[in-house]
């Protein structure tokens, strides 16, 4: 089969090109903004709509887009889906279990005012939900539990949404940045320095922003000092945990560490005034939960994520990883095709590369190495334990 060599400006101006390929996306948020589509019809109509602009705009080849859209449906597949239904399952049994409530108390009576709870749920919490699960669950989650704790909804979605910015690269035990260097054949530790040297201080400044849409400059001032030290804590140990970790982490042991640091951090300070929201008939205080749970509980309730936490950084560790590197013991286990009609036959050209490229898609089936395969152990401890508990 011929190669197809990639053109990215096939009428010569590159502004009208550029808005051209922009059309698929544009659709997609216009399909679920404005016609309220589902998004897995949305998703598929947008595919549609991109093979037809790549078949008759950039003049690829019909047989290599069909396998260009295979190639994507696979990764959609493995490794990201197997992530995402473990993570779910993950949360499911938490909440079947009644663990998810103790949790969710342990982090909403940290302090009454509700400007803290914002950087404990939305911020770090929603942090931790966007690490283990990402892709929508973490916004929803904290949406209901700000909602519980007297946010009115409105303001819990826009916030939880905000919070949202500073883990969402890391978010799926690292998917995008995982899947992205594979994509481009790069090494996802390498992406994964780039990208977490732009968050830094989107980490900080996002607690900054929470509080002042919140309770405004009045907010900021009365809060500053632990504002300051959340975001200062969870970006420094998400960076750290990028430089030197991988990619897998940040958005799991960042957000735990910022959760612990927070009541710690309250233990030497507080706000001269508590803020709560009006919530109209209902007295604030109505909203406060004042069952206890004993220590013991509390860690019960926290083991299956501190399981995972634990699994993932073994299957993220070069020792570990390297068991199954070209050449090691168990290499034997990791699947590597070819894809077919697609690998080596589309040609990246300048100015992306200073000579014409061939482009490697190449699937891996890494059963046993693939970061989701570790949550899987732990999903099925803690499936295990929903039984005999």
């Amino acid at each position: 089969m011929s190669s197809w060599a990639q053109v990215y400006d096939p009428i010569g101006n590159i502004w009208i090109s550029g808005a051209i390929a922009l059309i698929p996306i544009l659709f997609f948020f216009f399909a679920l903004l404005y016609l309220h589509m589902k998004g897995h019809i949305a998703c598929t109509i947008t595919v549609g709509i991109t093979f037809a602009l790549a078949v008759l705009f950039y003049g690829m080849p019909v047989f290599t887009a069909v396998a260009a859209c295979l190639y994507g449906f696979a990764y959609g597949l493995w490794p990201i889906s197997w992530i995402i239904i473990g993570a779910v399952f993950l949360y499911k049994i938490s909440v079947r279990t009644g663990q998810f409530d103790i949790i969710r108390h342990s982090i909403s009576t940290v302090s009454k005012d509700q400007r803290i709870q914002l950087l404990l749920v939305a911020f770090a919490f929603g942090a931790f939900l966007e690490g283990a699960a990402g892709f929508g669950a973490p916004v929803a989650i904290t949406t209901a539990l700000l909602v519980g704790l007297g946010f009115p909804p409105i303001y819990a979605a826009g916030l939880c949404l905000i919070a949202n910015a500073p883990p969402a690269a890391f978010g799926a035990m690292g998917i995008p940045v995982i899947v992205g260097a594979q994509v481009i054949g790069a090494e996802p530790y390498a992406v994964g320095r780039l990208v977490v040297m732009q968050l830094i201080l989107i980490g900080i400044i996002i607690p900054f922003w929470l509080v002042a849409v919140v309770d405004g400059v009045r907010g900021i001032r009365e809060t500053w000092p632990v504002i300051l030290f959340t975001g200062v804590v969870f970006a420094l140990t998400q960076s750290l945990t990028a430089l030197l970790i991988g990619p897998e982490l940040p958005d799991i042991i960042a957000p735990l560490v910022t959760m612990v640091a927070i009541p710690l951090f309250l233990r030497f300070w507080k706000p001269s005034r508590v803020f709560r929201f009006d919530t109209g008939d209902t007295p604030a205080d109505a909203v406060i939960d004042n069952t206890s749970y004993t220590s013991s509980q509390i860690i019960r309730a926290w083991s299956p994520f501190i399981i995972l936490t634990a699994f993932v950084a073994i299957w993220s560790i070069k020792p570990f990883k390297a068991l199954f590197a070209a050449g090691g013991p168990l290499n034997w286990t990791v699947l590597v095709i070819q894809f077919p009609g697609l690998h080596n036959l589309v040609l990246k050209t300048a100015p992306i590369v200073p000579s014409p490229t061939p482009y490697a898609a190449i699937f891996k089936l890494d059963f046993i190495s693939s970061v989701g395969t570790a949550g899987g152990f732990n999903r099925s401890s803690q499936h295990l334990r929903l039984y005999v508990v």
